[in-house]
């Protein structure tokens, strides 16, 4: 209580007014479960809900007039001023502070002559202070998010010592706090090197949240926000990541990318790590399989223009089986939860285009070797009876046809080429997932040998393709 009120319990009048409230939020409905409502509810003629513009809500009833507000937008109407220590005593051990006030006239209504919210002469009742309880994960969550060099900022409507004695439970390094208030009037530069140093910022509107964000993604940062109320739906959208909690308002939720189910923010953890082994894995995946298409381009291109054919058959396209699908497939379920690279296009050209022009070019030349040797071979006179006799099962032709030492020459060619070009992606694996520094030229080792294992097992697998008579002639070599 605050000063002498004879005939008056101050915390029976804030227990009525909490029940009378019809547009309850999470304050009020703290002080409603706190401070039961003594007898007949009030008869409301007026209400005006809380907003963060306003910092106050207001009730007209048959009781009078009665206000509950932060005490910096209540003071200048109040008809003796609150002890200072009542106040910044509890702010600054983190507590958030609001007071209670009766219309010094019962008359008096709380909108002027528009309809416009304002507030009328006022005498202080009572200050009331509510503790924000922190979960039990927060702290750790945060020390986690700093760990992955995700830095926080926290955007209150509340006081700016509340809110940064808050965060410094919490774990983090507020610094010094800054008012909403002292944002306004800066330009674009001097807003960004304010938020840059800034970690805790109180008693913001909602136009303020979404300059911060702004200026956070101006600045080159990825930003998600966190919010609950309607006053951090435009800091939301302003957001690469707009996140919400379930028990939060309609219009947050709406606009949202995220909703926090269980309304903890600890859940954004995993969703990160989940999020960077997607996003690892695919790129692992554009890595193999981009080098894959354009080694085939290359051989396509340089052996069309020998005049040699087309270097591969429809049957043995399968063969992306084994380098690309079962790799893809398997690197992308290992892939780590490390910090995607900035660079991946960049990066993805720079191992691909050396990649196919070394192993598209050394196929060009094994196919072409073996093209004039098959058919060197089919024309000496000399080819042994059995090798007639197995070409013509490869071919369908007759060793007398016009074309049999060409389709010969072609399919011994293109067998030859699909073996090197599957071993050469087999070895390109290890190249992404280094076991040694033997093949360490593009990335650092790593210590998981399961890529390395599941070359071995792609090598033994296609060697049973090579050699089991089914399988070879399953795939056309």
């Amino acid at each position: 209580p605050v000063g002498d009120t004879p005939g008056l319990d101050a915390r029976a009048v804030l227990g009525a007014f909490a029940a009378a409230v019809t547009a309850p939020n999470l304050t009020s409905a703290a002080l409603a479960a706190a401070l039961p409502a003594p007898g007949s509810r009030w008869a409301v003629r007026d209400e005006v809900p809380f907003a963060s513009s306003l910092r106050w809500s207001g009730l007209a009833t048959d009781a009078g007039g009665w206000v509950l507000g932060a005490p910096e937008a209540l003071t200048p109407h109040l008809s003796r001023p609150i002890p200072a220590a009542a106040v910044d005593d509890r702010t600054a051990s983190g507590l958030r502070v609001l007071v209670l006030a009766r219309a010094t006239d019962p008359a008096a209504g709380l909108r002027d002559r528009d309809g416009r919210p304002a507030l009328p002469g006022l005498d202080p009742v009572a200050v009331v202070a509510l503790a924000d309880e922190l979960r039990p994960e927060v702290a750790e969550t945060i020390a986690r998010f700093r760990a992955d060099a995700v830095a926080l900022k926290v955007l209150s409507g509340d006081n700016p010592r509340t809110v940064a004695a808050l965060a410094t439970q919490a774990g983090l390094d507020v610094g010094e706090p800054v008012a909403g208030s002292a944002l306004d009037g800066l330009d674009e530069q001097a807003l960004d090197r304010l938020v840059a140093r800034t970690t805790v910022f109180g008693r913001v509107a909602p136009e303020h949240k979404e300059r911060i964000v702004t200026s956070l993604r101006r600045q080159g940062r990825y930003v998600a926000m966190i919010g609950d109320g309607v006053n951090d739906a435009r800091a939301l959208k302003a957001a690469q990541v707009g996140v919400a909690m379930r028990s939060g308002s309609a219009v947050t939720r709406d606009v949202a990318d995220i909703v926090l189910v269980d309304d903890s923010f600890a859940a954004l953890l995993p969703a990160q790590r989940e999020g960077r082994k997607i996003i690892n894995g695919i790129a692992t995946s554009m890595y193999v399989f981009l080098a894959r298409v354009a080694t085939q381009g290359v051989v396509i291109l340089a052996v069309t223009m020998l005049g040699l054919g087309f270097p591969y058959s429809p049957t043995q396209v399968g063969l992306t089986l084994f380098t690309v699908g079962v790799p893809t497939l398997f690197l992308t379920l290992w892939a780590r939860s490390t910090p995607p690279d900035p660079h991946l296009l960049s990066n993805l050209a720079r191992f691909a285009i050396p990649a196919a022009i070394v192993t598209g070019g050394v196929a060009t030349a094994v196919y072409a070797f073996l093209y004039e040797s098959v058919t060197q071979f089919i024309g000496s006179g000399r080819t042994p009876a059995q090798a007639i006799s197995d070409f013509e099962s490869y071919t369908g032709l007759t060793y007398t046809d016009a074309d049999f030492a060409t389709a010969a020459a072609t399919i011994g060619a293109q067998t030859g080429l699909s073996t090197f070009v599957c071993l050469a992606s087999f070895i390109l694996i290890l190249f992404l997932a280094p076991p040694t520094r033997l093949f360490a030229a593009w990335t650092p080792p790593v210590a998981d040998r399961r890529p390395t294992v599941l070359v071995a097992v792609l090598v033994a697998a296609f060697a049973a393709v090579l050699f089991v008579p089914a399988l070879y002639r399953y795939f056309g070599l």
